[in-house]
């Protein structure tokens, strides 16, 4: 895992953040849509690296094919339920919000 991430990281390895993520969606499959999955599972792929993730709306519109709107449906969403952590970053260099950072967080069993 990058140091810089990894420090934000609430889980130690990747299995155990994918682990996390596929119970997550066991015990929230009712209220999960589509675009929900979709947008977690991109997040998973960039959190699992490095224990977190940096992701912009645009990026993720862009992998997942959705609008922005189901984008940021589907984060309040996945916010609300506990799955993922999102923190809103400043970049000093543009001198404005940068990308938003993603965590996911243990399942029940796991906490």
């Amino acid at each position: 895992m990058t140091k810089h991430l990894q420090e934000y990281s609430k889980l130690d390895n990747f299995q155990e953040v994918y682990s996390a993520v596929r119970k997550h969606i066991a015990l929230h499959h009712d209220k999960l849509t589509k675009a929900d999955r979709r947008v977690l599972d991109l997040i998973l792929q960039y959190t699992v690296m490095n224990g977190a993730a940096y992701l912009t709306c645009e990026e993720i519109m862009k992998d997942t094919e959705r609008s922005k709107a189901t984008v940021q449906r589907a984060i309040r969403k996945l916010v609300t339920l506990r799955i993922i952590e999102k923190v809103h970053t400043f970049d000093p260099e543009v001198g404005g919000l940068g990308a938003n950072r993603y965590t996911i967080f243990p399942s029940e069993e796991q906490s």
